[in-house]
């Protein structure tokens, strides 16, 4: 897809569920261990494209294709014996519960995520860091790095790019934040770590060049960490333009 057969979508994007063609994984007769039921494909089908509330707007982007046996699926959507045999799914009806503890009026069994988010978003505000206004840290002559695995399930990578998009229509523009800003989008990495590729890097070294020496040339090699220890299989992070 993406012109290298290395088992990872450089820009999953490009992978779309008509790609997918889901409904050809469907199993003829019985369930079995190559194929998914109707049911499975459906739900298949609703984690790909997200959740958007009843005008149409996006509240949750869909999970990105290419990296569904690297862990990130199964942890998060299956039950999880750290979660007590629950799927982290579950579990969130008590985060959730907690978090609305001051709105007595608040119904976890009820609560539609698609159209009833407004006041959880309210209650999650300090805990948010998406203010696209950043310049008294740029006149401070600061420098930011953010890494974002395209195939991480909880946090999607479709929210990163988002970010960078209200900086840069905040701050002037792409190249005014370039300055100061880079986002580096890794292929095949999951929840912060892991995955099917190379991932672990160094950002702390460019990231102190280009802030004590002003070397903006921010290339990291990264390598992948099997259990056996890093082998030598590289894929360049590049930033994202």
């Amino acid at each position: 897809m993406d012109g290298v057969e290395d088992g990872v979508i450089n820009d999953p994007r490009t992978c779309t569920t008509e790609i997918l063609n889901l409904d050809s994984l469907l199993c003829d007769v019985s369930p079995a261990a190559k194929c998914l039921t109707a049911g499975q494909i459906h739900t298949a089908q609703a984690i790909y494209d997200g959740l958007k509330d009843r005008d149409g707007n996006v509240i949750a982007p869909g999970a990105t294709a290419g990296a569904e046996n690297a862990g990130d699926w199964a942890f998060w959507v299956l039950p999880n014996e750290q979660f007590g045999g629950a799927s982290v799914v579950e579990s969130a009806k008590d985060m959730l519960r907690y978090l609305m503890r001051h709105h007595p009026e608040f119904d976890v069994d009820t609560f539609d995520p698609a159209n009833d988010i407004a006041p959880v978003t309210r209650e999650l505000m300090p805990l948010d860091a998406d203010d696209p206004d950043l310049s008294e840290f740029m006149a401070h002559g600061g420098k930011l790095v953010i890494y974002q695995g395209w195939n991480d399930f909880p946090l999607r990578p479709q929210r990163a790019l988002e970010h960078l998009a209200n900086v840069q229509n905040t701050m002037g523009g792409a190249d005014l934040v370039d300055d100061f800003f880079r986002l580096f989008m890794v292929p095949g990495m999951t929840h912060c770590a892991g995955g099917p590729w190379a991932w672990l890097t160094d950002y702390v070294t460019p990231l102190v060049a280009w802030r004590e020496q002003g070397n903006s040339g921010l290339h990291t090699p990264a390598m992948c960490l099997p259990e056996a220890g890093p082998i030598p299989r590289k894929r360049r992070h590049d930033r994202r333009e």
